[in-house]
């Protein structure tokens, strides 16, 4: 791949990859980029700026990392499975043949496949490639998959800033919701993390409207990791999820994230949902007078959870990463072992970011 096909393709996959009004907009600010009327004109004057090669090649070394890193996270969901040492250390062996699969998004990788070639990759999930971490002992496998899936996208005016017909339509709303099931390449990641004998699933998807389109997904990783070893197991690699239900409680009760979405019962049977999502990034939903109220008079049993906490890529540029617990009311009618097997992570740009929140959801109660 040349200097000006990476740009290219570095830049249409950053673009889908990266929250574009708080970190993908400011970061190419930064470097004084020209930002057009949304993030598509935008991305046609970029293109275009790379048929000068050291235009090219000064934004790969630019941005190169940053998508990088969006891409461990970025917006996924997640399972986790806990191993013991010594299986660890088997799956480990077993996975130095793991074969990869050769093919267009080999050809690609890390970037996703350009539209008009994407009837060549195939709907079978398979390995694109393997690569380690020797800083943060983690080896990350990545599997390309061609699927269609039912996808919820909250329509952003600033999205749509070149054409004016668009903007006046939103303008008329709060919130635009749009769903879509328009083919794609996705990238899902499965990480062996050998500090503490987890497996990370990581699907590229964290808007997956159904939970069974969540769990026929994740099957669907399972069964392409255990093709791509080796040699067979004489365990079971992924009968050990954890469970991350009582973090909905741990997360309600952290004074250092904000919540912004919130669904709970209250002693006397009420559902409840409560959302902050306006553009500050100061709102709580626990600060609110109507919440305050209530909290103080009876008991509250939080069941779906969304929190975000703060950092920042340089001084001048801070930004949200965020964190859903979306589980059942019904679990909460379970007077023990309410299960939730799945996060959903939203605008993490860094593996940083992805580590503390794995490292709240791996703690144990």
């Amino acid at each position: 791949m040349d200097i000006k096909s990476e740009a290219k393709n570095l830049s249409r996959s950053l673009f889908s990859r990266m929250a574009w009004e708080y970190q993908c907009k400011p970061l190419l600010q930064l470097n004084e980029i020209k930002i057009g009327l949304g993030t598509e004109r935008t991305l046609e004057k970029l293109i275009s700026s790379f048929e000068e090669t050291e235009t090219a090649k000064m934004f790969v070394q630019q941005y190169k990392s940053y998508y990088e890193q969006v891409l461990l996270c970025g917006n996924r969901t997640l399972k986790v499975f806990q191993l013991t040492k010594e299986h660890f250390d088997q799956l480990k062996a077993a996975c130095t043949a793991a074969g990869i699969i050769e093919g267009v998004d080999t050809e690609f990788f890390p970037y996703y496949i350009d539209t008009d070639r994407i009837q060549e990759l195939g709907s079978v999930t398979k390995l694109t490639n393997v690569t380690t971490d020797t800083n943060s002992e983690k080896v990350y496998f990545y599997f390309s998959t061609k699927r269609s899936i039912t996808e919820k996208l909250d329509l952003n005016v600033s999205v749509f800033e070149d054409n004016q017909v668009i903007v006046d339509f939103l303008g008329n709303y709060s919130k635009v919701t749009a769903y879509t099931d328009k083919p794609r390449q996705y990238i899902d990641i499965v990480c062996l993390n050998e500090k503490d004998h987890t497996i990370e699933i990581r699907l590229d998807t964290s808007s997956a409207v159904a939970k069974k389109d969540i769990d026929l997904l994740f099957i669907q990783v399972e069964e392409a990791f255990i093709a791509s070893i080796s040699e067979s197991m004489e365990f079971s690699i992924f009968n050990q999820p954890i469970n991350f239900f009582p973090w909905i409680q741990g997360l309600y009760t952290d004074t250092h994230c904000r919540v912004v979405e919130l669904s709970f019962t209250t002693d006397d049977g009420y559902i409840h949902h409560e959302r902050e999502r306006s553009s500050t990034k100061n709102g709580d939903v626990r600060n609110g007078e109507f919440h305050m109220g209530g909290a103080e008079k009876c008991d509250i049993n939080p069941y779906r959870i969304s929190a975000r906490w703060k950092e920042n890529f340089t001084p001048e540029i801070d930004y949200e990463y965020e964190i859903s617990l979306n589980s059942n009311v019904r679990e909460l009618s379970k007077p023990t072992h309410r299960i939730l097997y799945h996060a959903i992570i939203s605008q993490c740009p860094s593996e940083k970011d992805l580590d503390s929140l794995l490292a709240i959801l791996k703690k144990k109660k």
